[in-house]
């Protein structure tokens, strides 16, 4: 698929009024359990990525003997099949006579695609579609006095529109698990959440971990010194609205307001559930330094510190450091929430005016590989 892309880079997509065609690899889909944990994870999470509403169009290409197929993944849609439908083509390498005639077939099923495209006219629609991920990663002590606070605040601002944000990162909230059960409107999400910590707790025992593991070496020389202390900063993020649904990894995103997944802490897996799950717009805060982008969800960097915003200017779209100096919180976070309206209007992020964000997809695989 990096060879079928690569052959559209020169093209200009501007008659399409697109912004790219991308490729979307995963090193998975054998090995493993048909219709085990595994198996159906990632079956619904390449399910997610190919119904976003970003996503127009895809070719799903197989080897043409592995578990994950195309007839796998559209029975994992669920409720996902009532919604707008993407142009979608399918094949298999094998069927196709091997790599070279795969890819030349697969410029072919990329160009019936283009020749179906609508004729795409930006039109004024409200805030309440857009449903922001939020995620933090190479955070610093300055996390939780800046960037991570005014992000809640902007994510307030943005509900109060009837607009939706999705905290995920389990294990980066642990030990802040009574503060979201407390904000969860059904009991049901509370004895969800629980679960979900419980669950975490087994996990890093079954390995001969804790929680605290989850601290790297950037975070530490940040200035964090406990998985509590990055818990209590990573859940500001989610300001101050009550949470109105928990769902798994990569699971639909039904309800507006604040959501609740359960992913892990790394930064591309979370981030690629949070995106299969409906997410169209990613605000990613950083005290150290990220360079993550997503290929079909534009990703808005917001630095803790104004010393990392110079440092990497051309990879940090908003510096929340100056809420230390003149500008206050709630400021930066009105700034935030008016570039969510920017970027879903068209203006590029950092990322993508630097072409880096070619991919992202990083699924979540816990579970066998035998």
């Amino acid at each position: 698929m990096k060879e079928v892309a690569r052959h559209f880079e020169k093209m200009n997509l501007s008659k399409f009024k697109i912004d790219g065609i991308i490729p979307i690899t995963h090193n998975s889909g054998c090995a493993q359990k048909t219709g085990g944990f595994s198996d159906k994870l990632l079956n619904k999470t390449i399910a997610g990525w190919l119904y976003n509403p970003n996503v127009v169009g895809a070719v799903v290409v197989g080897l043409g003997c592995e578990d994950v197929n195309i007839k796998s993944i559209t029975s994992s849609l669920g409720s996902r099949s009532k919604l707008n439908k993407p142009l979608l083509e399918s094949f298999n390498i094998q069927d196709a006579g091997g790599t070279k005639k795969a890819v030349n077939l697969g410029i072919k099923k990329v160009k019936k695609i283009l020749s179906g495209l609508p004729d795409f006219n930006r039109v004024e629609l409200p805030v309440s579609l857009l449903t922001v991920a939020l995620n933090c990663g190479g955070s610093d002590a300055f996390s939780a006095i800046t960037a991570n606070p005014a992000l809640g605040i902007s994510g307030d601002i943005l509900i109060s529109h009837g607009g939706t944000i999705v905290l995920g990162e389990t294990p980066e909230c642990s030990g802040a698990e009574k503060l979201l059960s407390s904000r969860c409107v059904s009991e049901n999400d509370r004895k969800k959440l629980k679960h979900i910590f419980s669950e975490w707790r087994n996990l890093a025992k079954k390995h001969g971990i804790t929680m605290n593991d989850n601290l790297a070496s950037g975070n530490i020389a940040g200035g964090i010194s406990t998985i509590l202390e990055k818990s209590l900063g990573a859940i500001s993020k989610g300001g101050a609205a009550q949470i109105k649904q928990v769902v798994n990894y990569a699971e639909q995103i039904k309800k507006k307001g604040l959501i609740f997944m359960d992913t892990p802490g790394f930064d591309p897996v979370s981030v690629t559930g949070l995106v299969a799950g409906g997410c169209n717009l990613i605000a990613f805060t950083t005290g150290n330094g990220s360079v993550y982008g997503c290929s079909i969800a534009p990703t808005i960097k917001i630095s803790t510190n104004s010393k990392l915003y110079k440092n990497l200017r051309n990879d940090i779209d908003i510096d929340a450091g100056k809420s230390l100096a003149k500008s206050g919180l709630i400021e930066v976070g009105r700034e935030i929430y008016n570039f969510f309206i920017q970027v879903a209007s068209g203006v590029r992020t950092c990322g993508e005016k630097q072409g880096f964000e070619i991919d992202g997809f990083v699924p979540w695989q816990l579970g066998e590989t035998l």
